[in-house]
């Protein structure tokens, strides 16, 4: 694949992510300025992140998803159900971890 193509590509994701980011802080009733406290960040750079002029890694976007209990599936973009509701007790793990960044490395090897 060459340079310029995985260039390309790798912005389509950065603005996937940015655009589903945006749908399910939204949808929530977030404001901007708030996600960026709870992520330790400045607002510009929320707002870089969600028009996808930066991009985040797929461990970042664990986090988060993590964080405001979303699937990593709709962040993506391979889902449009944002939502997952985790089980009593349910904590992270390093097996779910694991599974996480696999997926993440498939998902952006098959674009």
């Amino acid at each position: 694949m060459s340079e310029k193509k995985l260039q390309k590509d790798n912005a389509e994701v950065d603005k996937l992510i940015g655009a589903n980011l945006t749908k399910f802080r939204e949808s929530r009733g977030i404001s901007r300025r708030e996600l960026a406290e709870r992520f330790h960040i400045q607002e510009d750079s929320l707002y870089r992140i969600e028009r996808g002029d930066i991009g985040l890694s797929c461990e970042y976007c664990y986090v988060l998803a993590n964080e405001l209990h979303c699937d990593m599936n709709f962040i993506f973009g391979t889902s449009d159900v944002p939502d997952f509701t985790p089980t009593e007790g349910e904590g992270v793990t390093n097996q779910k971890i694991a599974r996480m960044l696999h997926y993440c490395a498939s998902y952006l090897e098959n674009l």
